[in-house]
């Protein structure tokens, strides 16, 4: 993404929208999304994605089909609006998710802020 300066800038709305995939012999207790923006160290936004109960995902892998080629996942979805959004200069933007409350944080991809030239 190019900015037109190296100070703050703003834009109006800024969408981010993840995935996170589990096998589905591992299905979610809890998934955290974590928003970093460049030159911060800490998130500037954590939410927590709503994952159906242990229970009805194992449900709902028993119902596949069997016999089937296709790898069996589990997948957690969200998208994230901010708006607006301050982006302070040249960097990352960084998404992680923090999955059944591990410590490590699984990379999810990121965004490289450059001033245009």
């Amino acid at each position: 993404m190019f900015i037109p300066r190296e100070t703050s800038f703003f834009l109006p709305k800024f969408c981010i929208h993840t995935h996170v995939v589990s096998p589905a012999t591992e299905p979610f207790r809890s998934v955290y999304i974590r928003c970093y923006a460049p030159g911060s160290t800490e998130p500037i936004v954590e939410e927590l994605i709503d994952t159906p109960a242990l229970s009805d995902q194992k449900k709902l892998v028993s119902e596949l089909e069997a016999g089937q080629e296709a790898p069996k996942i589990i997948v957690a979805a969200a998208s994230i609006i901010l708006s607006p959004f301050e982006i302070r200069g040249p960097g990352l933007i960084s998404m992680r998710a923090v999955v059944d409350n591990v410590q490590a944080e699984v990379s999810l991809g990121s965004l490289r802020v450059v001033v245009a030239d």
